[in-house]
């Protein structure tokens, strides 16, 4: 039950993201160069590194709950920008806040 033959309900997400590759300094294993990007709510972005997104995913869940980028190093409190787990590729992160913040943990 809840759900219909195109499945279940898509959750309204509060914030959405982009993702955009700013340097590489050598091959990529995924094949992402420099002006790659994308934009997302939720679901892992199509062509997007999985070994990035390891180190995505604690950023946004801070800023779905209301967390400051600042305190991981970030240029402002929704921007950031890091290194992939190779060193290879320099990302920035950059959340939009759709909903009003709930100030809820």
């Amino acid at each position: 039950m809840g759900q219909t033959q195109s499945g279940p309900a898509k959750c309204e997400e509060p914030v959405e993201y982009t993702i955009e590759a700013l340097s590489r300094k050598s091959a990529c294993r995924s094949g992402i160069r420099p002006g790659d990007a994308w934009r997302f709510e939720w679901n892992t972005p199509a062509g997007f590194c999985p070994k990035a997104l390891l180190l995505v995913f604690p950023l946004m869940i801070a800023c779905e709950c209301a967390g400051d980028l600042r305190e991981r190093g970030g240029k402002s409190r929704d921007e950031i920008e890091f290194d992939c787990p190779d060193g290879v590729v320099r990302f920035r992160l950059s959340a939009r806040r759709l909903l009003p913040e709930t100030g809820r943990a």
